[in-house]
């Protein structure tokens, strides 16, 4: 989990640490290639400037080839800006979102819940997805951060509320911190946007004006941000096609899907010998055409149209994989809800909220059930049940008091 760089002499009767930077989170837990990756990145944006650019020792080729973008542009960036290596980049980039998450699904437990208990039951919640977060790190994270941030805040600002210039505010960062999580870690975000737009419509359809000038605030804040990424990209492949490197149009922008989806018909013993191994991809793919380039849109059709047909011929191989997944998936949502399975039952009523928060859940399992249950893609869903449990706490809390108003009011009439 930490990274501690090695480098120290005697200096007199003390101890001189040199070039020893201690306890960087974030850094030994960061997938080997992608670390490779952002090395040869750091390297080609020294070398020439531009962002999104990677020097492989032989050649400038995109950054992030097969892999989701946003990493290749940030940490670069925070490198070249504050004179870090590249180790204190990784550290500072994946603390950012990691505390800045904390901190605000903190501020608004705390305005949320008036009563002690209930907010050292939030708490509880936050830190078992915080824990969970740190012990996972890499970009897998922004499922959880972005989770922790916006939804929250969204039901304390519908709880408040707020119909002003502040609440416009918000939403439009809302639009931008979604475009930004699914720049770093592809759809991390979606499942979010899809709360977001239903939430606000169930809660604010009497509202026409109020609603429509929400949705406009948080669409701008999501496109303009993606215009900005947009833009990097095609700066990035225009300086690739003026020295006549390798062009990113011939590879699949972002994670190859198909190839993930795949693979993940190895969860269990199959007669196809399948398994869940780059090589197993390639070397299906090499069957069919001996000279096809990796992770190339050639490549990734080619694994779609191999899913496709093994679901046409053998429909109950994929079915059953799919419920093996599930009842993995399952298991880890009821170990990270635990308590909470209490709370979300007790207020299942509250449609407004429910309804939005399992459209979410339900968009964030396709990646556990489609690919591999592993911690990493089932960090998504296990952050809507936390978040769904944080949440459930206060509806069985106003149903408490508006059942005390009845009785008390019944009391004064008796």
């Amino acid at each position: 989990m930490f990274l501690w760089n090695k480098g120290f002499q005697i200096h007199g009767i003390g101890l001189k640490i040199k070039n020893f930077n201690m306890l960087l989170p974030f850094t030994n837990n960061l997938m080997p290639f992608r670390y490779e990756q952002l090395d040869q990145t750091l390297i080609g944006y020294q070398m020439t400037g531009v962002p999104l650019v990677t020097y492989d020792s032989n050649q400038f080729i995109p950054a992030g080839i097969s892999d989701d973008t946003g990493i290749y542009y940030f940490v670069p960036k925070i490198a070249d800006f504050f004179n870090f290596n590249l180790e204190q980049s990784i550290s500072i980039f994946f603390l950012f979102f990691f505390c800045s998450s904390i901190l605000v699904s903190l501020f608004s437990i705390f305005k949320i819940f008036p009563n002690i208990k209930q907010r050292a039951t939030s708490l509880f919640f936050v830190f078992i997805i915080s824990v969970y977060m740190f012990l996972r790190g890499d970009i897998y994270i922004m499922s959880s951060t972005t989770m922790l941030t916006i939804i929250p805040l969204s039901y304390y600002l519908k709880k408040k509320g707020l119909i002003n210039y502040i609440h416009y505010i918000i939403y439009f960062g809302f639009g931008l911190l979604i475009s930004v999580s699914n720049f770093i870690r592809s759809n991390s975000a979606t499942g979010v946007l899809l709360f977001l737009l239903l939430f606000v419509f169930l809660t604010q359809k009497a509202n026409k004006k109020f609603l429509i000038y929400t949705y406009l605030v948080l669409v701008a804040g999501f496109l303009i941000t993606n215009l900005f990424f947009a833009s990097l990209k095609s700066d990035r492949d225009d300086y690739l096609n003026s020295i006549n490197a390798v062009k990113a149009e011939n590879f699949v922008k972002g994670h190859s899907f198909w190839h993930t989806v795949y693979l993940g018909l190895g969860y269990l013993n199959n007669p196809y010998k399948i398994e869940y191994s780059d090589n197993c991809g390639f070397m299906r793919a090499k069957l069919f055409q001996p000279n096809i380039v990796y992770y190339s849109n050639e490549y990734e059709n080619l694994m779609k149209n191999e899913v496709i047909n093994l679901l046409k011929m053998d429909p109950w191989f994929i079915t059953k994989t799919i419920i093996s997944k599930l009842g993995v998936v399952i298991f880890y949502l009821l170990i990270f809800s635990n308590i909470g399975i209490i709370y979300i039952f007790k207020s299942f009523k509250n449609l407004t909220f429910n309804i939005p928060i399992l459209i979410c859940l339900m968009f964030n399992l396709i990646f556990p059930l489609l690919t591999m249950p592993f911690p990493s893609y089932l960090m998504g869903a296990v952050s809507t049940v936390v978040v769904l449990s944080i949440i459930s706490i206060d509806d069985i809390n106003n149903n408490k008091n508006k059942l005390n108003d009845i009785n008390n009011s019944l009391k004064e009439i008796g």
